[in-house]
């Protein structure tokens, strides 16, 4: 919120209707933990659901393209997006190093562990349509410059993950195969989930 987490919890606390919120909702009010914890809950809230994908896997088999599942093929087998994008909410929840060219030190700044190093935590491809630019920095602006850049094994970065290195570089997608893959990953994009703004105490 472009502020300090102690000069948010002063500016809640000053806002009487926040202070009775908070008091509602946690025993010791409002705190940095607090704040965190709210955000976190609003934030499980945002959840991208219902796709083509979903309708596919619930049984009905015209909820996707030949396209699509072509791409959706190629997603579990040649692409091999599925080794990290897996489970119900197609992450793995680790932390991987892509060879990605950034300052950004990754889960090394809470480690300080220098394997840990750049290495990012995989995100959910659900609402993938809606969150332009990608990747951790926002460097790559499409999805098929996303597609190209896993496909050619990423950028060079001296603790690149094993697997990018080895499996990855690069893969070979023809390019009938990237646009089949596009067109899968397409149909993760479902509809966000819309909130009224709310009148702030």
């Amino acid at each position: 919120m472009n502020q300090s987490l102690k000069e948010l919890v002063r500016e809640l606390k000053g806002v009487q209707s926040y202070d009775k919120l908070f008091n509602a909702a946690f025993e010791d009010g409002i705190t940095e933990q607090n704040i965190a914890k709210a955000l976190a809950a609003f934030e499980r809230l945002i959840i991208v659901k219902d796709t083509p994908f979903d309708r596919f896997l619930e049984g009905d088999t015209d909820a996707l393209s030949q396209q699509e599942i072509r791409g959706l093929d190629l997603f579990t087998g040649k692409a091999m997006c599925i080794t990290c994008h897996n489970g119900s909410n197609l992450s793995d929840n680790n932390y991987y190093n892509i060879g990605l060219n950034t300052e950004d030190e990754g889960r090394f700044a809470i480690t300080k562990e220098e394997t840990d190093l750049g290495r990012i935590r995989t995100p959910s491809l659900y609402g993938i349509t809606h969150t332009a630019p990608y990747m951790s920095n926002g460097s790559i602006a499409t999805l098929e410059e996303v597609i190209d850049y896993y496909d050619r094994g990423g950028d060079d970065h001296p603790n690149k993950s094993f697997f990018m290195k080895k499996f990855m570089n690069p893969i070979g997608l023809t390019v009938k195969e990237k646009s089949d893959l596009l067109a899968f990953l397409k149909t993760l994009g479902g509809k966000p989930p819309v909130y009224t703004k709310p009148e702030l105490p």
